[in-house]
């Protein structure tokens, strides 16, 4: 009775920060109707009456605009980005006055204590706070301005105006994509910023599919898993256990993977097009190191500039250990604190940290490269490892997991079994089912329609026409039958897996 309690619990305070967050925050975010209807069209023909030479200015105007209605009955938040500028700008000035490594390392610190005060704040301090959305990738843009100019001997790169640009980017404000600030330095100057009906309209393409996978199929595989979780708590069964974590990895894959391809196609839009970007697979993966890299696109580029490679660097040669254990704590630390960090999320980060260990160590991506049976094994025993770190950072609490494991048995399965096929007999998760099968598939033939070699061949048009078809199909059905259901995503990314 007590873990069925606590498991409720759990449920019921994110539903009453939830609540709190629909009385405090305007409702903006990128599935909210408001925002997909009425600002983006708005500030989309704004930007295409300006000039070329004044498109920078008019990003800076929406960047702002958007900052501001997000947090409009939260002027509390409005001051933490402008101060996460103001303090980035000064802590360059600092460094082109001293320019000392140990400095700039206090510096980059700063950023991150106060970004930890403020989640424990939002995640066991006052009810009446609202987190501000887009803290975490700001501070880490905050950390790539700061060492970027830190490198620079002889002046700084960049102005004012390509700070405040780069930190209040709101496409990658929720996962990313991680951006470091000499690559926003390229994709956003004005010859390189192509704001043609191309980009547009492969940027409308992507923003549609990043929708449907955060709302038709990640918000209802999360439904699943609190139906699963709440009927099937206080009698585990092995099997159960098998769906929950084949449910969650899943939920958390497309919700993560559409927040991504939001980002990228509301940058596109707006002219601007990442370099790094890769369309994310669940189903290759057959290692930690690849899952986050590929899911978490552009952080792993970020550990490796930012952390790995200057601390590899003053590694002795012929320690040939150290630096795999290196990169795997960078991996594994971050990965965990990028999306929360509380003392139990500290301790999770060991075996993640081993993980990455075995992957760097061994190479395994290299080496499993050709062998077609083991990678299938390999890509199994991650996704259900990953799975259950999940799980894990959704319940917070170790002890709902040890109780649940100990309690676990392999009875009653055929009974099991039927309960859970009545559960997906339902025409919405089927149909649920069908979307993530299609939309991967049309990911597929947008990463495919981009490649350079294809332009010129005549099957291209017909490719083109067939996935706008099955976009604007999906889409639309989205919009009228999911997110209705699914309103408390207007006004909050995550109901689990962030603050």
């Amino acid at each position: 009775m007590l873990k069925k309690s606590k498991k409720y619990a759990i449920i019921f305070i994110m539903v009453e920060k939830c609540e709190n967050y629909k009385e405090r925050r305007t409702d903006m975010l990128f599935t909210s109707p408001l925002f997909m209807f009425l600002f983006l069209p708005i500030s989309m023909c704004v930007y295409a009456l300006v000039g070329k030479r004044r498109r920078r200015i008019c990003l800076s105007i929406i960047f702002v605009a958007f900052y501001l209605l997000l947090n409009l009955r939260s002027p509390l938040n409005l001051i933490y980005l402008p101060c996460l500028i103001a303090y980035s700008y000064l802590a360059m000035k600092l460094l082109r006055i001293k320019r000392s490594a140990l400095l700039c390392a206090i510096l980059c610190i700063v950023p991150y204590l106060a970004l930890f005060t403020v989640r424990g704040i939002a995640y066991f301090g006052n009810d009446g706070f609202i987190y501000p959305i887009g803290s975490t990738v700001a501070v880490l843009f905050s950390t790539s301005y700061i060492i970027t100019q830190y490198r620079q001997k002889n002046k700084e790169l960049g102005s004012f105006l390509d700070l405040a640009l780069y930190i209040l980017f709101f496409p990658v404000m929720i996962v990313g994509p991680i951006v470091r600030y000499e690559d926003f330095l390229r994709i956003s100057n004005e010859d390189a910023i192509c704001f043609d009906k191309a980009n547009v309209a492969s940027g409308i393409r992507l923003f549609c599919i990043g929708i449907i996978k955060r709302v038709a199929v990640g918000a209802v595989l999360y439904e699943m898993y609190d139906v699963f979780f709440g009927l099937f708590y206080d009698t585990p069964n092995l099997l159960v256990t098998v769906f929950i974590l084949v449910t969650v990895y899943f939920a958390t894959f497309f919700t993560i993977a559409g927040y991504i391809d939001i980002g990228v196609g509301l940058a596109k839009m707006y002219g601007l097009s990442f370099e790094t970007y890769v369309v994310a697979d669940p189903f290759r993966a057959a290692t930690f190191s690849v899952y986050f890299g590929n899911l978490f696109t552009g952080l792993s580029l970020w550990i490796d500039d930012y952390l790995v490679h200057p601390m590899i660097s003053r590694v002795e040669k012929n320690k040939k250990r150290l630096p795999s254990f290196i990169r795997a704590v960078c991996y594994g630390v971050v990965s965990i604190l990028f999306i929360r960090s509380t003392p139990a999320m500290i301790a999770l980060s060991v075996p993640v940290v081993m993980f990455f260990y075995l992957a760097f160590r061994f190479r395994l991506d290299e080496r499993l490269a050709n062998r077609t049976g083991l990678r299938t094994l390999m890509t199994l025993v991650t996704m259900f490892s990953v799975a259950i770190v999940w799980v894990f950072i959704i319940l917070g609490d170790p002890r709902l997991i040890v109780n649940y494991i100990g309690d676990m048995t392999g009875e009653n399965s055929e009974y099991r079994m039927d309960q859970i096929l009545s559960i997906f007999s339902g025409m919405k998760y089927i149909f649920v089912m069908i979307i993530a099968g299609l939309s991967m598939w049309v990911s597929r033939i947008e990463a495919y329609m981009r490649a350079p070699e294809l332009s010129e061949k005549k099957a291209y048009p017909m490719t083109q026409y067939i996935s706008f078809l099955l976009i604007l199909v999906m889409f639309s059905f989205t919009v009228v039958f999911f997110l209705p259901q699914f309103e408390i995503y207007d006004y909050i990314p995550f109901l689990y897996l962030f603050i």
